[in-house]
This record gives C-alpha cells, structure tokens and sequence, in this order.
C-alpha cells in the first residue's frame, strides 16, 4: 500500500472522529436541557398537587372545629313507667245544680269573650262518672293536667249536677279531655257562660300537656299527663350533664311521651339550654 492511501485512510479516520467529538459535545446541553426541563416539569406537577390537596384538606382549627361537639337531638326514648299522681289538696266543687251564668249571652260565643271573662282556665279530664239514683245526683270527678290562667293547689274537679239534666253536661264523658273557664264568686267557682264554658279538645283517654309548649330547649317546662282516668307526672325537664339536656315532649297522636337527649351548643343549666 502506498503512503499515499495511508494518509488518506488516517485523514479519514482523523475526520471521523472530530465529527463523533463535535456530535456528543452538542448532544451533552441537549440532554441536560431535557433533564431540567422534566425536574421543573415534576416539581410543577408536585406543587400543582400540593395546591390541590391544600385545596381540599382543612386546616388543622377546621378540622378540630369540625369535630367539636354540634347541638341536636342524640338519643330518643319513650317513658315506659308512668307515675300517677295522688289527689293533690282538696278537690274543686262546681255545683251546677245552682247557676249563676248564662249560656245564652251572645257574647258567650266569642272565645275571647270566655278567656277574658275567666278567672281560671284548666285542662282536665274525665275521670269517671258518678251517678246516685236515690239523690238524683251525678258526679263528675275531672283531673286537672294544666293551669292555663290562674291557679289553686289542687288536681281534681267535681262537678254535681242533677241526674236528670238533660243539658250540656251530657257532654262531658269518661275519658274526654276538656278545657275549662271558670269564674270565681267568694269563695265558690262557676263555669264562664255554664257548658259553653266547657271545650271538648277532641281527645280520648290520653292527653298531655306541656308547660314550654313543645320541643323548647331554652325553656325548662313539665309533662303531665291524663291516661285512662288518672294523671301521671308532672315531668320535668332536667339537665343529664353539663351540656346535654332531657327534654321531655308530649306525643298525643302517638300517645306517649318522649325523652329527647338534646346536645346544647353552649351548656346545659337548671332543666334548659343556655342562650
């Protein structure tokens, strides 16, 4: 071989190899360009995440503050043992044989007229009924559940009446539920406007009736109950701790009553929630 292909082929390989330098020293920035470019790539994604689940996870106060206690009914039961009550003083006596009042006045009509004109106003019921043939007299024995307006230290009414009376005390029937004015003259009682004095409310046998009128966490009320001719109660509504209140509540469609366990959102103090 002559020197002259010799030369050619070093020259050649001389080439070759500065093209293969100059190729993998621009390949190098390339490459790192690429690499940085997907660092910056991932710590975006990375922090787009973060955001994300800053997003959607609370804070630290949140979550605690989610899990401090909310105020709501945690626990619903009924009275199963109902505690009758024992005639309380001396019982009311409406004579009715004697009247002094007239069912006839217009104004007798008129339930503001009734409420106004009472000097008591109660919710009983009828306990039973009493007739004496020989004395031609009926006995009404009535248990009060509520005062409305007024108040005397007793729970029971009767009302003597003749037996032959053919008025409105027909009205009133064992196991009715009934409201009742009443007025005062000296030392007796007498009804607003006679038996127009005297409201059926529709129920029998059961009635209760709440002082708070209802489910009312920031009052304390009682329960008293009428069941079949006696009075049970009153139940009172009372604190269970320090921030959880018993409630009782009267069901009257149902015919039982109720002992809601009330979560108060402040505290719990003397039978109410604190405002």
């Amino acid at each position: 071989m002559s020197m002259k292909k010799i030369y050619s082929i070093i020259m050649f390989l001389i080439g070759v190899i500065i093209i293969a330098t100059l190729f993998i020293f621009n390949q190098k920035p390339s490459q790192e360009t690429d690499d940085n470019l997907d660092t910056i790539d991932i710590e975006n994604k990375n922090a787009q995440i973060t955001e994300n689940q800053n997003k959607n996870t609370p804070l630290i106060d949140d979550q605690n503050k989610d899990e401090q206690p909310k105020s709501g009914i945690i626990e619903t039961k009924i009275l199963q043992d109902l505690t009758p009550q024992d005639i309380l003083g001396n019982p009311i006596v409406i004579d009715k044989r004697v009247s002094l009042d007239s069912a006839l006045a217009p104004e007798c009509q008129d339930a503001n007229y009734l409420e106004e004109r009472a000097d008591y106003i109660i919710e009983a019921g009828v306990s039973n009924i009493k007739i004496d043939q020989a004395a031609n007299t009926k006995t009404i024995n009535l248990g009060i559940v509520a005062w409305l307006k007024g108040r005397k230290e007793t729970n029971a009414l009767q009302i003597l009446t003749s037996n032959t009376e053919q008025g409105e005390s027909v009205k009133l029937k064992e196991g009715g539920i009934y409201k009742i004015y009443l007025w005062e003259s000296g030392d007796k009682l007498y009804f607003v406007c006679e038996f127009a004095g005297v409201v059926d409310l529709g129920y029998k046998a059961w009635y209760c009736h709440e002082t708070d009128k209802g489910r009312n966490y920031h009052e304390k009320g009682t329960a008293t109950v009428f069941f079949n001719g006696t009075v049970y109660g009153p139940y009172s509504d009372a604190c269970g701790s320090s921030s959880i209140l018993a409630e009782t509540v009267c069901d009257n469609d149902r015919k039982y009553i109720l002992e809601e366990f009330y979560l108060c959102n402040t505290s719990c103090l003397e039978g109410a929630c604190t405002l």
